[in-house]
C-alpha cells in the first residue's frame, strides 16, 4: 500500500517564552489550510502535542470533521523554554548549531538527525488502511526528516518552511520508498488578504 502525507507546519505563533499560541495571522492560516484540504478526501490528523500545533490541527479537524491523533514524536526537535535558562539569542544560536551540525545534541533536546527520524517513525509505523494522512508538526523536524530522507542538497532548513506550508510525500510500505510530491507549497494561502488581518 502506497500511502500519501502532508506534512503541514502549524500556523504562526506568538513569539514568546514556552509554549505560545496561534496568532491572528495563524489562526487565519490554519483555516485556509482546512479549507484547501477539503479537496484531498483526508482521513486522518495527528499532531504535535504542542499547543501552536493543537491549535492549528483543531482548525483543519473542525473543515474536515475528523479526530485529532496526538504524537509526541512530532515535537520539534527543541524548543525555548523558561528551564533553560536561554535568552531568545541564545536559543538561535543553539538551534543554528545543531542545524549546521546534524549529529550534535544540544543541551535542550534532540540532534536534527534524532528528529528527523522521529518524523520518519511516525510515517513508518502508520499501518492501518488509511492513505490520505495529515500530520500538524514543526518546522525544524519537517526540514530535518527531508534532509534524512532526500539528503542535505536543495532541501529547505528550518527557516524556509513557511507556516502552514504543505510539504507532501508518498510511503509504499513494500518497498519502503519515500517519494517526494511537494515542497513546503503556500498557494493555499494566498488568498489570505491585508484587509482580514485588520478586520
Amino acid at each position: 500500500m502506497t500511502k500519501k502525507f502532508y506534512l503541514i507546519r502549524h500556523g504562526q505563533k506568538m513569539t514568546q517564552v514556552g509554549n505560545p499560541p496561534l496568532t491572528r495571522l495563524g489562526i487565519l492560516q490554519a483555516q485556509t489550510t482546512g479549507q484547501y484540504l477539503q479537496n484531498l478526501a483526508i482521513q486522518k490528523i495527528s499532531a504535535s502535542p504542542l499547543l501552536r500545533t493543537q491549535q492549528t490541527a483543531e482548525y483543519l479537524a473542525t473543515t474536515l470533521f475528523l479526530p485529532i491523533q496526538t504524537q509526541e514524536n512530532l515535537k520539534e526537535r527543541f524548543n525555548w523554554s523558561v528551564e533553560s535558562g536561554k535568552t531568545y539569542r541564545e536559543f538561535l544560536d543553539i538551534w543554528k548549531k545543531s542545524s549546521q551540525n546534524r549529529d550534535w545534541q544540544s543541551p535542550l533536546g534532540d540532534s536534527s538527525r534524532m528528529a528527523g527520524s522521529r518524523l520518519e517513525n511516525v510515517i513508518a509505523s502508520d499501518t492501518d488502511q488509511t492513505t490520505q494522512i495529515v500530520l500538524v508538526t514543526h518546522g525544524g523536524i519537517i526540514s530535518d526528516f527531508l534532509r534524512n530522507t532526500f539528503g542535505d542538497q536543495q532541501m529547505p532548513d528550518a527557516e524556509a518552511v513557511p507556516e502552514c506550508s504543505i510539504t507532501t510525500i508518498e510511503y509504499d510500505q513494500t518497498s519502503k520508498k519515500y517519494t517526494l510530491r511537494g515542497v513546503t507549497a503556500i498557494d493555499h494561502l494566498r488568498s489570505i488578504s491585508a484587509n482580514q488581518l485588520t478586520e
